[in-house]
Formats: structure tokens, C-alpha cells, sequence
């Protein structure tokens, strides 16, 4: 769009299909009027929204150089978080329902998915930069090498319920967030001699793998949450995975910034060396995932009637014996 038009239709192409997708759930999702009604906790939808807006916009003016505003805002952000901490527990209608942490697989995919969702904020924003500032491509050219990640996602989504029946969340979770981690990585080896048919093979594998591990970590989120926590649920994990996509931008337009010794002229081994720090950070995903036991989410990958059959299995041959 930017090729043939301004940039603001970046957003403005978002609102037919806004539009069609709330008439949709209109006429087809059942309205479900809540069993009872709480109160509305104001005192935390203060201390959230403005902690989390001065976090993010203190990522935002550290990626622009290091300032005493930007550090003052990050300081207040997570200062008024804490707040709605002790606020949180204190109060049993809060906004954000902290005690869904006590559920290991909840706690699991929003910190470990919020590492490796950091990604998900940068590479997007990266990948064309690279193209366009770095290789001089058009935003058409750039678009159509980056849009095969996209094909990617859209095939693994076929074969994830398969994967994780195979083998388990625990065991995709923690070896695929190598796996892409380390796609991401292998963007550190792009430079204008690489072959564009080269970029889209590592590209259009990485949003494979990356669509893999954004649906377990989706799926995972509401393995052990019980019906009456399901909103509370839902609203916490998406600001998470907000935040952290907000903190992935931020965080790479920062090493950029860094990396290029603070001058406005980008540089290729300034990509190359935030790729890999943001390739790292995805990768300690692996610490949260590592601590989930084997049988986590068996019911929802479909595991849990096999584990019984295997028992009965094994039943039968010792009678046997």
C-alpha cells in the first residue's frame, strides 16, 4: 500500500475487515449473559492502563537514545504496576486476575510467550527496514519476500493439532522455541549479495515453526483455567502478548539505534547483531517451557485417551507375562 499510496492506508485498510468480523460474531457466536456481574475495578484500570502506557512509551524514547524522560516514564510504569500488585491482591474483583499464575501452564505460556513473542514485534518491524534502507528494495519488493512467513504459518496451522497430539506440549514448546529461535538467527546472514530466493526458504521456515509455537502457547493458556476464569484469562494473556510485541519494536529499534553508534545511517551489522540478541532472547523461552511436566495440556492435544490405551496396553502384556 505504501508503494501505491500514503502510509496511512496501513491502517485505514484494517477497518472493512474490522467491520465485517464484529457483524459476523453478531450473527453467528451465541451471546452468553454472565452468571453475576462484579464491579468495576476503576482503581486498577488506572493503575494498569497508565503503567503500561508509560512502560512502553519509556521502550519507545530509549529506542529514539538514552534519556533521563525515557528512563523517569519506565521507572513510573513499573512503579504504578507494582501497585496494582499489592492492589490485585488485595482486591477480589480486580481487572487482572493475578491468581491465574497459580495455574502452571498459564504461568508457563504468558512468561515464556512473552519472551518469545518479543519477535513477533521486532521481525516485523526489522525485516522490511533491512530490505528497503540496507538492500534498497521497493516496499512491493520487500513485501513480497517477507509475505511468505505468512505462507508458513498458514500451512503449519494444518499440522499443529497433529504435532502436539504427537508429542506433547512440553516437548514442542521447548524444542520449537530453538528451532525458531534460531531462524530468527539465520536473518543475521542477510546481506544485498544474499539471494532473494534464499531470504523467502528462511523466512517463509521461521513463520512455520513461529506459527507452531504461537498456538501451543494459545491453546496452553487455557489448559488448566477453570470456565468462571476464562475472561479473566483471555484479557490477561492478550495485553501480555501486547506488551510484548510493543516491547519487541521498542527494544529493536533500540539495538539498531546502539548498534549503529547513534547515527541515523543504518547499517547491516547493526541488523546482523540485533537479530541474534533478539534470537537469544527468544530462545530463554525454554527456561518456562523446560518446567512444565510431560503431561501438560494432554487433554487438549488429544493425548489423554492414548495415555490410557498405552496403560491398558501395558496391563494386558504383564498379565500376559
Amino acid at each position: 500500500m505504501t508503494g501505491i499510496s500514503s502510509w496511512h492506508w496501513i491502517f485505514w485498510i484494517n477497518l472493512p475487515v474490522g467491520i465485517v468480523a464484529v457483524i459476523l460474531t453478531l450473527a453467528l457466536i451465541e451471546k452468553i449473559p454472565p452468571a453475576e456481574r462484579s464491579p468495576f475495578d476503576f482503581p486498577g484500570f488506572v493503575l494498569t492502563g497508565a503503567g503500561i502506557g508509560a512502560v512502553i512509551f519509556g521502550f519507545d524514547s530509549f529506542a529514539r537514545g538514552m534519556n533521563s524522560s525515557a528512563l523517569v516514564l519506565a521507572v513510573v510504569g513499573f512503579s504504578l504496576l507494582g501497585l496494582y500488585i499489592r492492589h490485585a491482591r488485595r482486591t477480589p474483583n480486580a481487572i487482572l486476575n493475578l491468581k491465574l499464575f497459580r495455574h502452571p501452564t498459564f504461568r508457563a505460556s504468558v512468561t515464556g510467550g512473552s519472551l518469545f513473542r518479543i519477535s513477533m514485534g521486532a521481525l516485523p518491524f526489522m525485516l522490511p527496514l533491512l530490505m528497503q534502507e540496507i538492500f534498497h528494495y521497493t516496499p512491493l519488493q520487500s513485501g513480497a519476500i517477507t509475505f511468505v512467513s505468512t505462507i508458513g504459518a498458514f500451512g503449519m496451522r494444518t499440522m499443529t493439532r497433529r504435532i502436539l497430539r504427537r508429542f506433547g506440549f512440553r516437548n514442542v514448546l521447548l524444542w520449537n522455541a530453538l528451532i525458531a529461535s534460531m531462524s530468527m538467527a539465520l536473518l543475521a546472514t542477510f546481506t544485498p549479495g544474499t539471494a532473494p530466493a534464499a531470504m523467502m526458504v528462511i523466512i517463509l521456515l521461521g513463520g512455520f515453526f513461529r506459527s507452531l509455537q504461537f498456538t501451543s502457547l494459545n491453546t496452553l493458556t487455557f489448559a488448566e483455567t477453570e470456565d468462571s476464569e476464562m475472561s479473566h484469562a483471555t484479557s490477561l494473556s492478550q495485553m501480555a502478548q501486547r506488551i510484548a510485541q510493543s516491547t519487541g519494536v521498542a527494544m529493536s529499534a533500540m539495538l539498531l539505534n546502539y548498534f549503529s553508534g547513534g547515527s541515523e545511517t543504518l547499517t547491516n551489522s547493526a541488523f546482523a547483531m540485533s537479530f541474534v540478541i533478539i534470537a537469544v532472547i527468544s530462545a530463554f523461552s525454554c527456561v518456562s517451557f523446560f518446567r512444565l511436566s510431560e503431561t501438560a495440556g494432554d487433554v487438549l492435544a488429544g493425548r489423554k485417551k492414548e495415555a490410557k490405551k498405552e496403560a491398558m496396553v501395558a496391563e494386558q502384556a504383564d498379565a500376559a507375562e
